[in-house]
């Protein structure tokens, strides 16, 4: 409904933080976190709200894509340090569905990198 409204009419936008909760690892909140399922619900959003969009705010939601894809790489990298490697792959995964420009495809690269030489290094000793 929101994007309809804001498709036709000025809308305000506060960045602000008007409340605040705290998430775990054992929430239902924590557990779709872990495998980015909040982000591919969050793709299915933008690709449903991209069509109520003019023409000329659709750049919008390739943005947002973009945006949400790099959230994803950071995921991946948390859950790397976590050394959860289902999760972080989860996170990649879902980072090339929403976005695959070159800067997402180049930092997605830069993580699997990372992850193969932490790999080589845990063998390694």
């Amino acid at each position: 409904m929101w994007v309809r409204i804001a498709a036709h009419y000025p809308v305000w936008y506060e960045p602000q933080p008007l409340a605040s909760y705290r998430m775990h690892s054992n929430s239902n909140s924590g557990r779709h976190a872990r495998f980015a399922e909040e982000l591919e619900y969050t793709r299915q959003a933008i690709d449903i709200f991209s069509g109520y969009l003019p023409s000329q705010l659709r750049k919008a939601a390739r943005r947002a894509r973009q945006t949400y894809a790099a959230s994803a790489l950071a995921g991946a990298e948390r859950m790397l340090r976590a050394s959860d490697q289902e999760a972080a792959n989860a996170h990649l995964k879902t980072a090339l569905r929403l976005s695959r420009s070159p800067r997402i495809l180049g930092r997605t690269g830069q993580i699997l990198l990372m992850r193969l030489f932490a790999g080589k290094g845990r063998h390694a000793s």
